[in-house]
């Protein structure tokens, strides 16, 4: 039988400067809440939270695991070699979804509609650019000496976004060691994650869902019918 598993990982609040404070259940409830009420396996990374925390809201389907940052600086950056590391120390793990823990909630189990569609090999999370996060895009992957593997990032045109990811493990896998390559040749004071997984993502030849029934519109608070996966 497949055995699926969704992950997350708690972002660095740096003991509560500049962030979320450890221990917040708060922050995490609509996803915890949604995560037991479908079911579902899960693995929430975290760096701060107390073992008192942990043995609070653990459970024989939700489990914590405990990462530092060892790679990079950046958490952002450092979640992708905690997933791809848990993957290939659990090779009983044959599907995955990593998503945001803050800003997601389910309201349905994805895993579903990947049954419903097989032959697709990724399910991705995307995002509409803004002027601003279009100009961000163009000056990091720049920065970075990532190359920009459209013509050009432009307002109301789409990127992925990270805070979805889903598919099979050879899929998940090989993706993630893209993006672990990629990552050698940039300095690490840069916060990488999204120039280099929409670098490795455009240049995969996977077969990709991505938008309704898999997420809302990102950033509009709203939940269509039939939708999946809210991400803020």
């Amino acid at each position: 039988m497949t055995k699926n598993i969704k992950f997350h990982q708690h972002d660095s609040s740096h003991n509560g400067r500049g962030g979320s404070k450890p221990n917040n259940y708060k922050m995490m409830k609509n996803w915890y809440e949604s995560i037991k009420k479908f079911g579902m396996n899960a693995v929430i990374f975290h760096n701060e939270n107390s073992d008192k925390f942990v043995a609070k809201y653990e459970t024989d389907k939700i489990k914590f695991e405990k990462w530092e940052k060892v790679h990079r600086p950046s958490y952002n950056d450092e979640r992708f070699y905690m997933y791809l590391e848990y993957l290939k120390t659990h090779p009983d793990v044959e599907r995955v979804f990593c998503t945001d823990l803050y800003d997601v909630q389910f309201f349905g189990n994805p895993f579903e509609l990947m049954d419903q569609y097989p032959a697709h090999e990724l399910f991705l999370g995307e995002e509409i650019m803004s002027k601003s996060s279009s100009k961000w895009m163009v000056r990091k992957c720049r920065e970075m000496k990532v190359p920009l593997v459209r013509e050009k990032y432009v307002p109301g045109t789409f990127i992925w976004n990270a805070g979805i990811i889903g598919g099979k493990r050879d899929n998940i896998v090989k993706l993630f060691k893209n993006i672990k390559r990629i990552f050698k040749n940039i300095p690490g004071k840069f916060n990488a994650n999204m120039p280099v997984f929409n670098y490795c993502v455009d240049n995969s030849t996977d077969l990709i869902f991505t938008g309704h029934p898999l997420h809302n519109k990102f950033r509009s608070h709203k939940v269509p019918k039939g939708t999946y996966i809210k991400h803020k």
